[in-house]
């Protein structure tokens, strides 16, 4: 009979082993890196559209008005909303504290996709929200907003690659959504 050969890996194997799990994870860290500022736009724009359906579901379930305010430029945090009612505050977010590398985008074509444009809605203003300021929902489920449009903020990655905006849109039932810049015009989402 012959001998019989011992389990195991050679060093051989298990030098190539580690060297590719080394390249596999060096390209998973470049991608992770090229895709994080996508991310935290298209959270920032997600987490901003899901506060303001909680700020008027609050105004309905409390029968009171509540304000969601807009604050930027601050020492502290460059972008932040506190969605309160009277003395009451629910949330006070400081999003570029959260996603760090997003910004605001001030200077980019009205709002309007071309679903909106169809249904023959006014164009919103870019980013009317982008030096701060409050909108107060009503328990009927209205708004009231410093344009009689409606209000918008955009975010941006610092690198430029992703813009995202929420609009939210005045005159009977304030409607909020998402909407995507593509470099030329503006998608629904």
């Amino acid at each position: 009979m012959g001998a019989r050969r011992e389990r195991g890996f050679t060093v051989t194997e298990l030098v190539v082993a580690v060297g590719m799990a080394g390249i596999l994870a060096s390209v998973a860290i470049w991608e992770i890196d090229r895709l994080l500022p996508e991310y935290r736009v298209a959270s920032a724009a997600s987490r901003f559209l899901l506060d303001l359906r909680t700020t008027a579901a609050i105004a309905a379930r409390t029968n009171r008005p509540v304000v969601f305010r807009v604050e930027t430029g601050g020492d502290d945090c460059e972008i932040r909303y506190v969605i309160q009612q009277d003395t009451e505050v629910y949330q006070d977010v400081c999003l570029t504290e959260e996603l760090r590398g997003i910004t605001t985008a001030e200077s980019l074509d009205p709002i309007r996709c071309q679903e909106e444009e169809d249904l023959g809605l006014a164009e919103l203003p870019a980013c009317t929200l982008c030096g701060g300021g409050s909108i107060v929902f009503l328990p009927t489920g209205q708004i009231i907003a410093s344009d009689p449009v409606g209000e918008t903020i955009v975010f941006r990655s610092a690198d430029n690659r992703l813009t995202r905006a929420v609009g939210l849109r005045a005159g009977g039932i304030g409607r909020a959504r998402l909407y995507q810049w593509d470099g030329a015009r503006w998608s629904c989402r």
